[in-house]
């Protein structure tokens, strides 16, 4: 479970898929040096964005990486 007070790195090293999902949202900072300290909460600040919106994004998306072959969509019975 990705929360508010883990840095961007614990959250990419936990589920790697997260780095595009980041990248989606205008947080293309995974590689940057300050990746190892700076927690989702104040990178999400830092770009105007709910730090709360942004961990339940990363929760969602980390149920459904891209290996899972799930696209978002709903399936037909």
């Amino acid at each position: 479970m990705i929360t508010k007070d883990m840095t961007i790195a614990q959250v990419v090293r936990q589920c790697p898929c997260l780095n595009s999902v980041l990248s989606q949202l205008g947080l293309a900072c995974c590689h940057c040096f300050g990746a190892e300290t700076d927690t989702v909460e104040q990178v999400a600040r830092v770009y105007g964005l709910d730090p709360d919106i942004v961990v339940h994004t990363l929760n969602v998306a980390s149920l459904f990486p891209p290996e899972s072959g799930y696209d978002g969509h709903p399936r037909a019975e």
